[in-house]
């Protein structure tokens, strides 16, 4: 009888965890992106202050975001078409990770898990050119707006510009 309770309770751990790889997959495959026709809400607020915490309704289901942000264009309004590209380097050779595109409201995100790694380098794409940034976002989520155009914490980046 111990015998087969000690596997039984190794068996229901395994199910466990194969159960939680598996939704953590279908995370990282799948999951709620900005699109097009969408509208969403906040625009230039930090999006993670709501979308990334456990303790706020925002967060739901499908709404926890790994990567946001707003986009601006070169006057100051908010971007209400274009792209947000993240790639794992600079320069060439290059693969793209994630390509997300701009809401109505001028805001980008998704829900699905990206591995940051060591850095990505997003580049904004815009029917007027591509933008680039140099420097790598090393967090384990991108908060576009938590530096961009955020005067609070002394970071004070410039809003996120489309050419």
């Amino acid at each position: 009888m111990t015998y087969f309770k000690k596997y039984k309770t190794l068996l229901f751990f395994s199910v466990i965890i194969f159960i939680s790889c598996n939704h953590y997959d279908s995370i990282t495959k799948s999951g709620r992106e900005s699109t097009s026709s969408e509208k969403s809400h906040n625009a230039g607020k930090d999006c993670m202050s709501c979308h990334h915490d456990n303790n706020n309704e925002a967060s739901g289901e499908g709404k926890w975001w790994y990567i946001a942000g707003t986009a601006y264009n070169k006057n100051g309004t908010i971007a209400t078409s274009g792209k947000v590209e993240f790639w794992d380097a600079v320069d060439t050779p290059h693969t793209l990770i994630c390509s997300l595109t701009i809401d109505r409201e001028g805001n980008f995100y998704t829900s699905k898990i990206i591995d940051f790694k060591t850095g990505l380098y997003p580049k904004m794409i815009s029917s007027n050119g591509d933008t680039s940034m140099t420097q790598a976002v090393v967090f384990n989520n991108a908060s576009c707006n938590s530096c961009h155009g955020n005067n609070f914490d002394g970071r004070n980046q410039p809003h996120i510009t489309f050419k």
